[in-house]
């Protein structure tokens, strides 16, 4: 429902009368006839079906973020076998802690947008609220566009940005090269429409100690605090956007604040050891009962 800007007293009622909908008609055997005619409820109905059986034939399902793991306890989905092991970052060891770049509000809000150019991802979202702002505020934007599916999205993304010598759009960031790139700017926009797993974008912004402000969504709420290590806005609403970019602009103290807070990321070797460790503690128990 967010994906499409539905507003929430319309999706509620769809949901009510989507999930009666899909009640009816959600036998095995009409799946395939009434694929076409059905609502969505119905197709959540389906996964959640697969998602147990799935559970039910494991010994342990590891979920890599809190929000989905609270999801699958919340269902009553086998909560001895569900864990919890956060994801990490490729080489975080290794690669160079970058540089703090200071903002004092003496030069325009250096803001950067790294994703694919598609609805779901927001560009448009962040596009329309620096547009707002002037020349207090630069926007970077990298990332491919989908010409196949999403043509029309790109193409309106490049209207939109024409006139604005304050928006430049790049080529994609190779992922060797994602938290040097970060270490550029003041702040990432994380404008997701739709929610996600667990963003690695957030890991490489912890490692380059960039804040993110993002959509009001679990995947990225669980990593960012709003007025704590970062800032969190309506997701989808450009206007709600464009009042929190400008809160830094009139306290850039603010991003000194929030980097002071960000964490380490994970190195995922760390996170290698507690498969590890899961692995070995299940193999015990199969040679003990053998």
């Amino acid at each position: 429902m967010q994906q499409k800007n539905i507003g929430k007293s319309i999706a509620q009622s769809v949901i009510l009368v989507d999930k009666y909908a899909a009640a009816i008609v959600g036998k095995r055997n009409f799946r395939m006839q009434l694929k076409p005619f059905l609502f969505p409820g119905f197709f959540t109905r389906w996964h959640l079906e697969k998602i147990k059986t799935l559970i039910n034939t494991t010994d342990v399902f590891v979920s890599i973020s809190k929000w989905s793991n609270a999801l699958i306890k919340k269902n009553g989905w086998a909560n001895d076998k569900c864990i919890f092991i956060p994801t990490g970052l490729l080489n975080a060891k290794i690669i160079k802690d970058a540089p703090i770049n200071l903002y004092d509000g003496k030069r325009p809000l250096r803001v950067v947008f790294i994703g694919r150019l598609v609805p779901v991802k927001g560009a448009a979202v962040v596009i329309e609220a620096v547009k707002q702002l002037s020349n207090n505020i630069q926007l970077d934007v990298y990332g491919p566009a989908d010409l196949e599916s999403h043509k029309h999205y790109y193409e309106s993304c490049l209207r939109a940005i024409q006139g604005f010598d304050n928006i430049k759009l790049y080529p994609p960031v190779e992922n060797e090269n994602v938290v040097g790139i970060l270490s550029r700017y003041d702040m990432l926009c994380l404008p997701s429409k739709g929610n996600e797993m667990a963003p690695l974008i957030i890991q490489e912004c912890l490692k380059a100690k960039v804040p993110v402000i993002g959509s009001d969504l679990p995947a990225i709420k669980e990593w960012v605090t709003d007025g704590i290590n970062g800032l969190i806005f309506s997701t989808g609403n450009d206007e709600s956007l464009k009042n929190k970019l400008q809160q830094i602009i009139d306290h850039p103290e603010l991003i000194s604040k929030f980097k002071n807070n960000l964490i380490s990321p994970n190195d995922f070797s760390d996170v290698v050891k507690k498969y590890e460790e899961v692995y070995s503690e299940k193999l015990a128990l199969v040679r003990q009962d053998n």
